[in-house]
């Protein structure tokens, strides 16, 4: 009886937590990209977050002999970020981290890797920052939230009677 009524609650808790970090939560300004010559490439990226210094902090399932747990592991972070996820500003989000992680907080511990516009013997121009957030977003199992979790969020009648009326 305790388990049904906690899986009776449980999404109604959600719904609140939801609710009240979204009143909380401050807009955020996305950087812009930088005006470049050449498209964001996941594969530049691959290369970047290995010799960038990411793998000094992060895992990713690519780069299986680096071993670090200081920072997340971010194999399968396409599948927070991207729009099938729900992610609306998921690219805009993770490129603004990627290229100033203070400009998100101004005491992360994610240092400023300096991502600036790389020009190459060609003359032309990439940004590091895009081409990792390329490679992140493409680091994915494809994950899928279950339908079930997202419908059982919408609570009846019934359920929110219950819980304020405390029985």
């Amino acid at each position: 009886a305790d388990r049904e009524l906690a899986e009776n609650y449980e999404p109604l808790e959600i719904l609140g937590i939801v609710k009240y970090l979204t009143s909380r939560s401050e807009p955020f300004e996305y950087l812009a990209r930088e005006e470049v010559s050449e498209s964001p490439s996941a594969e530049r990226g691959k290369l970047l977050f290995e010799t960038r210094g990411c793998l000094a902090c992060h895992e990713h399932q690519d780069f299986p002999a680096a071993a670090s747990d200081f920072g997340p592991d971010l194999s399968n972070v396409g599948d927070k970020f991207s729009s099938s996820a729900g992610a609306r500003d998921g690219a805009a989000w993770l490129y603004s981290w990627i290229k100033q992680p203070t400009h998100y907080h101004a005491r992360s511990k994610m240092p400023d890797l300096y991502l600036l516009p790389i020009e190459d013997e060609e003359g032309k121009t990439t940004d590091p920052a895009a081409d990792i957030t390329a490679y992140l977003l493409e680091s994915s199992n494809d994950w899928q939230p279950p339908q079930q979790s997202v419908d059982k969020l919408r609570p009846d009648k019934d359920q929110l009677d219950d819980i304020v009326l405390g029985m």
